[in-house]
Formats: C-alpha cells, sequence, structure tokens
C-alpha cells in the first residue's frame, strides 16, 4: 500500500484503487488411505470455498466474528472433493521431499460415483 492510499504493483509498475486480493492455500486433505498437505492457487481456491478471496475477507473483517468460522463450517469443512494433483520433487539444504499441488477439484456426486463402481465391478465378473 502506498502512503496516498493505492496499492502498487511491483511487476507492472503501475499503482491501483484497491488490490485484487487471491487465494495460496495449503490444505490438509484426508482419506482412507492417509493425508497430506496440498497447495491451492486462486482458482482452486474459489472453487473450494465458493467465494473470492475479497469476499472472504470481508467476513473476516466483519464485526461478527462467528461469521468467518461458521462460513467454513457450513460449506468447506469436512465436504468430499475429487482433487487432480500435481507433484513435484523439491530439494533444500540436500533433502529431497515432494510437494503436492491441486490443479483441479471437484464435488463429489453420489449417485455418478456408485453407477461407476458398479460399471467397473461388472467388468470383473466372471
Amino acid at each position: 500500500e502506498q502512503s496516498d492510499g493505492t496499492w502498487r504493483c511491483e511487476r507492472c509498475s503501475v499503482n491501483h484503487p484497491e488490490p485484487l486480493h487471491r487465494y495460496i492455500l495449503t490444505i490438509s486433505v484426508v482419506d482412507e488411505t492417509g493425508q497430506m498437505w496440498l497447495n491451492l492457487f486462486n482458482e482452486q481456491g474459489e472453487a473450494l470455498l465458493g467465494c473470492d478471496a475479497k469476499k472472504l475477507l470481508e467476513m473476516k473483517e466483519a464485526s461478527d466474528e462467528n461469521l468467518l468460522k461458521n462460513y467454513l463450517t457450513e460449506k468447506v469443512l469436512f465436504r468430499e472433493y475429487a482433487f487432480r494433483v500435481r507433484a513435484r520433487l523439491d530439494s533444500y539444504q540436500g533433502v529431497d521431499r515432494a510437494r503436492f499441488q491441486a490443479v483441479s477439484l471437484s464435488s463429489i456426486n453420489p449417485s455418478t460415483e456408485s453407477d461407476a463402481l458398479i460399471e467397473q465391478l461388472d467388468k470383473l465378473e466372471v
């Protein structure tokens, strides 16, 4: 933020009247095989949280302290999603470790998923 109340983009050297808030999230994902940490960027963050970063920031800064907590509890936490994940091996101080990024995500439709599983089981019959 600049002294005149504008926001400066260092990349393009332009001042803007307000910032463009974007998501960079690290989330824990759990299924029956275990747990992993995923990085999500703006597009995937909006798909997961159901709103843009500016709206979520407004909820956080609202006078109602429980607004953000209630929103996340009702709309986000403990929901089932199908993630498409990209893995990358990083090396830090000589130690290799895997980093995972969500490329896309979609809500799971139990009816569609069960139909797909039935189709796979039908193919296994002898």
